[in-house]
């Protein structure tokens, strides 16, 4: 017993086989050609970071120190000579002596102050050789005051009252005794054969008339 095998245009694969083929080639390289963007646009993107990264990298740099340099010095002025031109008057300085006796003349050595002495230290007392009597004042007189008025002086070298003051009165006598001394005139005082300056007290009296 045989059997015959019959094939239908279905499954007779011989006859689709180019179309197929062309099909799949297509399709291959659509695949491929898409794998190698997606590759090149990954390499790209791992890539660009990088130098992105490289250009934005910030680099410190030190700041610069300036050496501020101290000003140079002046210059000294040079003096500048004077043209041929200009005239210089000649001065003349005259010859002047000094003559030192007569500075010595001028100048005046100054006097010794003389030391005071008690009227009874002084081996030879002053004596009043010009006595003069004080005006009684109105107001005293009208008051009925009577007084001893003790007047304290200095008899000078050449006999004249000085540094007068009263060392015991009234307030209505005082300037009238004081007054009357102020006139008075003596002999000096002698110690060793020289004139003294004496201290001495005189009373002046002040008595009314009946």
């Amino acid at each position: 017993m045989s059997y015959v095998i019959i094939k239908s245009e279905a499954a007779d694969l011989r006859k689709k086989s180019p179309l197929w083929m062309d099909i799949s080639i297509i399709a291959s390289l659509f695949i491929v050609t898409l794998g190698f963007y997606l590759s090149q646009s990954d390499i790209s993107d791992s890539i660009l970071p990088e130098r992105v990264k490289d250009q934005i990298e910030v680099i410190d740099i030190p700041p610069t120190v300036q050496n501020t340099t101290p000003p140079p010095p002046a210059r000294p002025s040079i003096p500048i000579e004077a043209e041929d031109d200009e005239e210089v008057d000649d001065v003349t300085i005259e010859d002047t002596e000094v003559d030192i006796n007569e500075i010595m003349e001028d100048i005046q050595e100054p006097e010794e102050e003389d030391e005071v002495i008690p009227f009874y230290a002084v081996s030879k007392k002053p004596e009043i050789i010009k006595k003069v009597q004080p005006i009684y004042p109105d107001i005293a007189r009208r008051a009925g005051v009577e007084a001893n008025v003790v007047i304290q002086l200095i008899v000078s070298k050449t006999g004249l009252p000085t540094e007068i003051s009263v060392l015991r009165g009234h307030p209505m006598l005082n300037e009238a005794a004081i007054e009357a001394v102020k006139q008075y005139r003596f002999s000096p005082g002698m110690q060793r054969d020289k004139p003294i300056p004496v201290k001495w007290a005189i009373p002046i009296s002040f008595k009314l008339r009946n």
